[in-house]
């Protein structure tokens, strides 16, 4: 099942007005399936395979000679080195718009790079968890106290049958573990409806 995100409009309209979008938010809010749902002509590549990351970084060129626009780059912050080639290919054909659609979910050293290469190229549009109206437009029966324990995450939505405590338990866990911080207890649990 798909939810329409409220942002969809922006998305479309900036690809056709700016040589470059950037989605950001944090893992899991359907950034990479926003793009590829809008987008369905557009290439596709993730930098969270950590060879296409490495061709990405160590050899941009290349890596856009393999990925030429129009392309979806997914986890574009694995890289930070291509960002100074994607300015120079857009300024290479800085008229056409929607060269570069960019996925990134670690949103200061993101914003970091795209500020000091990309100022002035690129539209940049950040994506929460789904909103009340967003689920209730696709499932109007949701009370609202089911909306704020379930959370806002899509794929809880999309599958009704995940255990939603399981499923935050596992995000904050991964999230704990990136950072190197001890995982929480697992003997507590948030209360249920």
């Amino acid at each position: 099942m798909w939810i329409s995100r409220a942002v969809e409009p922006r998305l479309k309209r900036s690809a056709k007005t700016r040589p470059v979008v950037v989605l950001t938010g944090a893992r899991q809010t359907g950034k990479t399936s926003t793009f590829l749902r809008l987008f369905p002509n557009y290439a596709f590549v993730s930098l969270d395979l950590p060879a296409e990351a490495e061709q990405a970084e160590k050899e941009p060129s290349n890596f856009l000679h393999r990925y030429p626009p129009p392309v979806i780059i997914d986890e574009v912050q694995y890289a930070p080195g291509l960002f100074r080639y994607l300015k120079v290919a857009v300024d290479a054909s800085r008229t056409r718009n929607g060269q570069f659609l960019l996925t990134g979910s670690q949103k200061f050293t993101l914003m970091k790079t795209v500020s000091e290469s990309l100022a002035g190229r690129a539209d940049i549009v950040e994506l929460e968890t789904l909103s009340l109206s967003e689920i209730r437009e696709a499932l109007p029966e949701t009370r609202l106290e089911t909306a704020i324990v379930r959370g806002g995450f899509s794929e809880l939505y999309a599958n009704p049958e995940i255990d939603s405590v399981a499923f935050y338990s596992s995000y904050l866990a991964t999230y704990l573990a990136r950072a190197g911080c001890p995982l929480p207890d697992q003997r507590w649990q948030p209360a249920r409806l």
